[in-house]
């Protein structure tokens, strides 16, 4: 099996995949809803800027730094804007070949990144020699199917080679993808799984209701599931525009008079307003296993479904399923899952790994949830939404 993060990296050779991670704000901060616009456009610089990396002579190593996250993204520039190469974990140690304000450059994999300095910690040394160091290792390689995707359909394979989609290049995607032979149907909806953009909840502008930037993962979440099946925020409603779709539907909610937000009610009610023609619960309060995972990805996402899941007290976008875990897209940002089967808490997140309020922060982005913390987590529901 591939890894969900990387396959956003594989397909054409794209442009490197987002991970999951926790790294420092960019100075100065946009805030508010003309900075997250801002951010948005910024987010993927053109190219990747890894290519290059890759055939340069291999750096004098300064030292070694130990990742302290749980999670943390490598970045092709020193910047939170830089593309993301991947993923470093809690534990490992990477060669340090530049020392930055705020960042490091490392070796990784077999070219070169930067990682934020608060999430490591650093140890200098002179000389490559003195220095151990693990490389981070993939979980797995890409899918062999994407190493040649949709030859016979140029407009697929330059849509798949953007590291992100607009929920109109989506749609337009996922209509190829059908005419596709079935065998390969499978791998490339998958892949443009990973195509959407990552929304966080701490940005959302809505005040009605209670609503606040700690409370809307469920909207912000079922967001992200119709932009990655190819429906976009209309925009308005009743002359007042939203720019983020989680706002949005809030608004529709209230409107409609669909009831709480957080129950299944009305988020269904809001998935089929926006244009989803099926929402289906696939479980609900089940301590979940591997096998049960790859069945509902061949079943669901293989076929063009999108994830929405509650694991009590708490929504987020399912992307993948892989060897290492799920994939998920958590709109509050790095979460940690604590065995039990009480339907509200067993979660939390620790501050550093929280997106920040008022901004369009990502940490949440592609974080993965290891199996050993899936199984002993009992899940309270999983809706597929197509």
């Amino acid at each position: 099996m591939y890894r969900d993060p990387q396959l956003r990296n594989t397909v054409l050779q794209a442009p490197p995949a987002p991970a999951p991670a926790a790294e420092p704000a960019p100075a100065p901060e946009p805030s508010g809803v003309a900075g997250y616009a801002a951010q948005k456009q910024a987010t993927q610089p053109p190219g990747n800027g890894y290519a290059g990396q890759r055939a340069a002579a291999a750096p004098a190593v300064l030292g070694k730094a130990t990742v302290t996250a749980s999670a943390l993204n490598v970045r092709a520039q020193a910047a939170v804007a830089g593309a993301k190469l991947g993923v470093a974990h809690q534990g490992d140690v990477l060669a340090v070949t530049a020392d930055l304000p705020g960042w490091l450059g490392v070796r990784f994999i077999d070219g070169v990144g930067f990682v934020a300095k608060p999430y490591v910690r650093f140890a200098a040394e002179a000389g490559a020699a003195a220095v151990a160091v693990q490389q981070p290792k993939l979980d797995a390689p890409p899918h062999p199917a994407l190493a040649d995707p949709a030859a016979s359909q140029p407009a697929l394979a330059t849509l798949l080679a953007k590291p992100r989609l607009t929920p109109d290049e989506v749609k337009s995607a996922r209509a190829l993808v059908a005419k596709e032979p079935h065998e390969r149907q499978g791998d490339l909806f998958e892949a443009l799984q990973t195509k959407g953009e990552y929304h966080s909840q701490r940005d959302n502008q809505s005040t009605t209701e209670g609503a606040n930037q700690d409370n809307m993962c469920n909207l912000t979440s079922l967001a992200m599931c119709l932009e990655n099946i190819g429906i976009k925020n209309p925009g308005a409603l009743d002359g007042k525009s939203y720019a983020q779709f989680a706002d949005y539907l809030e608004a529709l909610r209230i409107k409609n008079k669909y009831g709480d937000r957080t129950t299944g009610a009305a988020l269904e009610s809001l998935a089929k307003a926006a244009g989803a023609q099926n929402y289906k619960y696939v479980f609900s309060d089940k301590m979940t296993t591997r096998a049960d995972w790859f069945k509902w990805r061949d079943a669901y996402l293989r076929t063009g479904y999108a994830f929405l899941m509650s694991i009590g007290g708490h929504i987020v976008r399912t992307q993948g399923v892989s060897d290492s875990g799920l994939t998920v897209d958590d709109p509050y940002g790095v979460i940690t899952l604590k065995p039990g089967t009480d339907p509200s808490h067993h979660w939390s997140y620790d501050a550093a790994n929280r997106n920040k309020k008022g901004v369009a922060d990502s940490k949440g982005e592609d974080n993965v949830w290891r199996w050993d913390d899936v199984e002993k987590h009992q899940m309270h529901w999983l809706v597929a939404i197509r």
